[in-house]
């Protein structure tokens, strides 16, 4: 379904980025995770995602900013 997609998962919580992150994975998609505001805007810079889903509040800013 999501074979291929390159998603980049912004969660400040471990346990829920963790179950969203094997929810992707087991459809397919490549995944990577990241807890803060600063480590989702240099993974995007390094990966190039498909796809991002960001939380609402995290520890450094908003993700709908």
């Amino acid at each position: 379904m999501l074979a291929g997609l390159r998603v980049l998962l912004v969660e400040a919580d471990n346990a829920t980025r963790t179950a969203h992150e094997t929810h992707l994975r087991a459809c397919g998609a490549a995944v990577a995770g990241a807890g803060t505001m600063r480590e989702a805007l240099e993974r995007t810079l390094e990966l190039r995602p498909d796809a991002l889903i960001c939380a609402l509040e995290l520890p450094d800013g908003e993700g709908h900013a």
